[in-house]
């Protein structure tokens, strides 16, 4: 009987390094597909960036503005909100003449 139990005990041994070849074996195979497909995937990618980076230096470069035509749409919005406001105010903007000089 004792027999029996150590190769019952080594057939479970057994049994456990049968499955975990195979679950080596399982996740390797995988393993390596998706290497291919990460080289490949990378290989787009640096074909991408290499693209871009030659459309980057074939372009031309571009125009630095001034400082004077930075300005302008700031000036142009400061006067357009002047403009705009004047309604609003037009009226104490005209001259009055003082309480006091009425009554004399």
């Amino acid at each position: 009987m004792t027999e029996h139990v150590k190769h019952t005990n080594g057939a479970r041994h057994w049994h456990a390094q049968v499955g975990q070849v195979a679950a080596m074996a399982a996740l390797t195979v995988p393993l390596a597909a998706r290497a291919d497909a990460i080289e490949d995937i990378a290989a787009k990618a640096n074909a991408k960036a290499k693209a871009q980076r030659e459309e980057a230096l074939s372009a031309p470069p571009e125009v630095e503005q001034t400082d004077e035509e930075k300005l302008q749409p700031i000036i142009g919005a400061l006067a357009a909100s002047v403009v705009l406001s004047v309604p609003f105010f037009a009226e104490n903007l005209k001259v009055r003449p003082p309480p006091n000089a009425m009554t004399h």
